[in-house]
């Protein structure tokens, strides 16, 4: 079984299914919590009850759809009919967790060694609320008592408006991490204690009574209130954050997004993203940026607000930033029906305007020419091409092979490459290029491997290195430099 349940008096554990050598994780949430549980898993997998509160927060009446054993069985063979837990997955317990921390539920994991059973992690919800935006926003204390204990504060933002999958390229925030010896020592005259949750709840509690973590905080305010604490203490804490995404449009393989990165101890930026991205994905492929400093967002509201006219969106001033994004896509000034890189032109050419000067960076494109899987070796099987006119780049041909997770087999990627030098671009057109086409040099080579693709000279059904071998052949045909590579990665349980 993917995911097993077991419901009592006292709560509910949800039970990986085992992997190598008998190993699994197990969660457990107290019996108390389980009714906001079940209410976030209704909602998220559409099933019947669990209410909503105006702010879209659970409520806490009585919902239909049976008892509270019946939904959450039900909303686990949902999750299983739908994909979100599969036998290849390294953990099917990822929904479950989500939809804990999404109804402010806590949980305590537990990990199988095989052997015995030990407590692994704990999580504990500081608070949840509302943004102005509608976005969800969660603070949340995580401790683990495996190997070397440490203590995580995670803030999170969460758009409820978009259904999961998706959700999860949308949401942003930050977190900060400490040993719980450092903790310790951050804790203070305050708190004191030798267990890991113990010290973490009298740590949490004690600055959420000061008034130090808040929902009034400006997104990252709360790990960064966390981070001065640790300064005091002279501690230094490890970082780690997502930055806010927002899709403004999309047409076929082209992308246009806004994204914040609020991450301080990187450089804070506001960066307008033009990608090529292939089958729907959310991230790679070939990106064209255009970014400026984050404090920079309330000049580039004012002075793009007095060209657009008044933006009234709720929130704060990423919210109208992204109004005025939209606003440009409204008006035809950014749109999927420009040529290459454009879009990240007219964006440089409204920050400067702006007074705000822009930073270019990506020039390389990727373009994908052949994806399948094969169901008798449960892996994929990709050929792509690789341009790049910068001083370290070249032009680069790669087959790709990944093998999936299964039982036993913790799952591999192959790839084999030929690369040669930009310069060689004109001479590889010249040869390969049955006609003359369109565009430029880059496109007019890329024209050329997918004609060749479709035409079946590269095709699903090529042998190992078969690929590669060819498109070496045809770069010796063209009388340039080409050297083969190949690299290989092996994933662990």
């Amino acid at each position: 079984m993917l995911l097993s349940l077991d419901v009592s008096g006292d709560g509910a554990e949800f039970r990986d299914r085992p992997g190598k050598a008998g190993r699994m994780t197990a969660l457990r949430v107290a019996g108390a919590d389980l009714p906001a549980l079940a209410d976030q898993l209704d909602r998220r997998l559409g099933l019947a009850g669990g209410g909503l509160t105006s702010g879209g927060l659970a409520s806490s009446g009585p919902a239909g759809g049976g008892s509270i054993e019946e939904r959450i069985t039900e909303a686990v063979r949902e999750m299983a009919r739908r994909g979100y837990i599969r036998e290849t997955y390294h953990s099917n317990l990822h929904f479950v967790e989500d939809a804990c921390v999404h109804s402010g539920v806590g949980y305590a994991e537990r990990w199988f060694d095989g052997q015995r059973w030990q407590a692994a992690r704990r999580r504990m919800p500081v608070f949840r609320s509302v943004e102005a935006n509608g976005f969800l926003r969660t603070l949340t204390a995580l401790t683990h008592e495996l190997r070397d204990p440490s203590f995580e504060l995670i803030e999170e933002f969460t758009d409820p408006a978009v259904a999961y999958p998706e959700d999860l390229h949308t949401r942003y925030g930050s977190r900060l991490s400490v040993s719980m010896a450092e903790l310790g020592r951050i804790a203070g005259p305050f708190a004191r204690g030798e267990h890991p949750e113990g010290l973490a709840v009298a740590v949490v509690d004690a600055l959420v009574a000061r008034g130090e973590l808040t929902p009034q905080l400006a997104p990252g305010g709360c790990v960064e209130r966390f981070a001065g604490w640790c300064a005091q203490a002279g501690v230094r804490p490890r970082r780690d954050g997502r930055e806010r995404r927002h899709r403004l449009a999309r047409a076929g393989d082209l992308v246009l997004e806004v994204g914040f990165d609020t991450r301080t101890w990187f450089e804070p930026r506001v960066t307008f993203t033009e990608a090529y991205r292939p089958g729907g994905d959310w991230y790679g492929g070939t990106q064209y940026e255009v970014s400026a400093p984050l404090d920079a967002v309330p000049r580039l509201v004012e002075q793009w607000g007095g060209r657009l006219g008044p933006v009234d969106v709720p929130g704060r001033d990423d919210d109208r930033l992204i109004g005025c994004f939209e606003a440009l896509v409204a008006r035809g000034e950014l749109s999927t029906a420009l040529p290459r890189q454009r879009n990240r032109e007219v964006v440089a050419e409204w920050m400067a305007a702006a007074g705000v000067e822009p930073r270019r960076r990506g020039f390389s494109r990727t373009e994908p020419l052949l994806r399948v899987s094969r169901a008798s070796t449960d892996s994929s099987y990709a050929l792509s091409l690789f341009l790049d006119p910068g001083p370290r780049g070249g032009i680069v041909f790669t087959e790709r092979y990944e093998y999936y997770p299964r039982p036993g087999d913790a799952g591999r990627e192959y790839s084999y490459s030929v690369s040669t030098p930009y310069s060689s671009l004109p001479a590889l057109v010249e040869h390969l290029e049955q006609a003359p086409g369109q565009g430029g040099p880059e496109d007019r080579l890329v024209a050329c491997f997918r004609a060749r693709t479709a035409a079946g000279e590269l095709h699903a059904g090529m042998g190992l290195r078969e690929a590669r071998d060819l498109v070496q052949r045809w770069f010796a045909g063209a009388g340039v430099p080409a050297r083969a590579d190949g690299s290989s990665w092996i994933n662990s349980d």
